[in-house]
């Protein structure tokens, strides 16, 4: 049987360098956190950033004390350079006391989690009472109503498809946001070609034979997509 948690903690010390090149080509995570950081109207307060990735959220709000986890050793290292404290944790078995924090978040992070209800659950459990959980997370490329990558015979196997996220607004008792994007072909190449994102269309194969497999098969892409997200707000 995969052991998911430990698939996933992999993929992402593995996608370091290609997530932070893809990045830097198109500035795509920041632009998400800060439509996360305006939906929940964070300015200040004590946060913890659940999948705190390589510290994205302090290029956004540099001023914001928060305190990282991420399953993923490799990307807590990294993280480390831009936040002070984070720690390599299980977003379903948080190592904090209750009522701890003003606000959770999920940078894009919340649909790679097993047993992301959870994880929500969790974060909800740190949070001080008033205080709030938000969680960006991906739907998909989009061609009119198709999903782009349909269109080559694949399917973008989901940790935790977004229609069950999508629920979690009246479990929870919160709002949706859609946060929708125009990016060009070359953009969902260059997503696709970071590691972890790789193993979403190629999974169980060594990452070199997932990026030929990209290359061969995402040739002629449309010129312009629609990469459709959303964030959850939920309100403790």
């Amino acid at each position: 049987m995969v052991n998911i948690k430990k698939l996933i903690k992999n993929n992402f010390s593995e996608s370091i360098a290609k997530y932070e090149e893809f990045e830097d080509k198109h500035a795509f995570f920041r632009a998400l956190t800060r439509e996360l950081v305006k939906f929940g109207g964070i300015g200040n307060g004590f946060y913890i950033d659940i999948g705190c990735g390589t510290g994205i959220v302090k290029d956004v709000v540099p001023d914001l004390n928060v305190v990282g986890v991420d399953v993923s050793p490799e990307m807590v290292r990294v993280a480390r350079e831009k936040i002070e404290v984070v720690l390599a944790a299980d977003a379903e078995n948080l190592p904090f006391r209750d009522n701890v924090f003003d606000g959770a978040m999920f940078n894009a992070s919340l649909f790679l989690i097993p047993n992301a209800e959870k994880a929500v659950e969790e974060a909800i459990r740190v949070v001080k009472n008033d205080g709030l959980v938000l969680a960006s997370y991906l739907v998909g490329f989009y061609d009119g109503e198709e999903k782009v990558v349909e269109k080559y015979g694949l399917r973008h196997r989901e940790v935790y498809p977004s229609e069950k996220l999508d629920a979690f607004a009246d479990k929870f008792d919160g709002e949706l946001l859609n946060v929708y994007y125009k990016v060009s072909g070359e953009f969902m190449k260059d997503f696709y070609l970071v590691p972890a994102m790789a193993n979403a269309l190629f999974p169980r194969i060594p990452y070199e034979e997932r990026a030929k497999k990209i290359m061969e098969t995402f040739t002629e892409l449309p010129e312009q997509v629609e990469f459709r997200c959303r964030i959850l707000k939920i309100r403790v």
